[in-house]
């Protein structure tokens, strides 16, 4: 597989170790006498889980599912249309094509929802003008050309880090706080039945950009407040659609990039999840919480239920 050729696992067992390795002055992250890393993390709860966007991944098919039904029916006429009327070949299967024009026009649809819901409400929602109904012409899949699809825009980004599924990634430039959103899930995994063995915080060394098929971006951080907290940015797979249409699946980051060479541009940090508790406590030492990444009422008391639960029971606490 692709994917094992750029991706260099570090396994570690007990949590202490976990986050000391994680520390930005770890030497393994950049010589100490340079001011700053040239990594960016992500947590998942699942080790098993590949670096894909929500947009793209099963589990959110029912989300979108209801919105490319929507466009399949003008989609696959516009390519019988084409077939019909036109000389120019199609570069592709024309399912795949259908398939690929519904999907960005469903991706498009949930955002602009999302950003309209908002702005009613009276929240900012930068860039929301220029979300507009698309779906891809036909002309975009002629064999002479390489298809594309609209890069995502501040809307998108703000949507993704609420929940809604984009075809962006999230990051973060610190390691702690990709720790803690893979420790913090956890727990909710195994409500729902899931059994994850081991969760993982990926880190992508961003001095390794020979490959034009994944972009960064990033936003004004006076306009995100929890992207601030956070000190979040995202990735986005430029050429996905390439891939989609010769392949018929969305390609994970690591597959992206291991089909262009064997340099270990990401790290897969491991640790099993009984592990995860103790990962927590260690971590609301250094006041990365839920409330310190997304400050709300709501979310500081969630973090203080999580505080007490992890409490020794019948042992008198210090007061603060």
């Amino acid at each position: 597989m692709a994917s094992a050729d750029c991706v260099e696992l570090q396994p570690f067992e007990k949590a202490v170790d976990f986050v000391r390795h994680l520390r930005p002055s770890d030497p393994a992250w950049a010589s100490l006498d340079e001011p700053s890393i040239p990594w960016i993390f992500r947590g998942q709860s699942d080790a098993r889980w590949t670096l894909l966007p929500s947009a793209w991944r099963e589990e959110n098919g029912s989300i979108l599912e209801p919105f490319r039904a929507k466009w399949k029916p003008s989609c696959q006429d516009e390519v019988e249309q084409h077939l019909q009327t036109r000389p120019e070949p199609l570069g592709y299967c024309k399912e795949r094509i259908v398939e690929h024009m519904a999907q960005v026009a469903a991706e498009i649809d949930l955002v602009r929802e999302f950003g309209h819901l908002a702005d009613e409400l009276g929240y900012p929602v930068p860039e929301l003008d220029e979300v507009k109904h698309y779906r891809p012409s036909v002309s975009a899949y002629l064999t002479a050309t390489f298809p594309t699809q609209p890069e995502p825009n501040l809307t998108f980004a703000l949507a993704q880090h609420h929940g809604i599924p984009t075809c962006l990634l999230d990051w973060t430039r610190r390691a702690l706080v990709a720790a803690f959103f893979a420790a913090d899930g956890v727990k909710d995994l195994r409500e729902r039945g899931k059994t994850p063995t081991h969760l993982a915080v990926w880190a992508l060394n961003l001095s390794y950009r020979r490959n034009p098929e994944w972009k960064l971006i990033t936003c004004p951080r006076h306009q995100f407040a929890f992207l601030h907290a956070q000190d979040g940015l995202h990735t986005w797979h430029a050429c996905a659609a390439l891939r989609f249409l010769q392949e018929g699946v969305w390609p994970s980051l690591e597959d992206n990039l291991g089909a262009w060479d064997t340099c270990k541009v990401i790290r897969k940090i491991t640790l099993p999840v009984e592990e995860a508790q103790d990962l927590l406590r260690i971590l609301w030492r250094e006041r990365i919480t839920r409330a310190h990444l997304m400050p709300t009422y709501d979310n500081i008391a969630r973090s203080l239920f999580a505080k007490w639960a992890m409490e020794p029971r019948g042992k008198e606490q210090v007061p603060h």
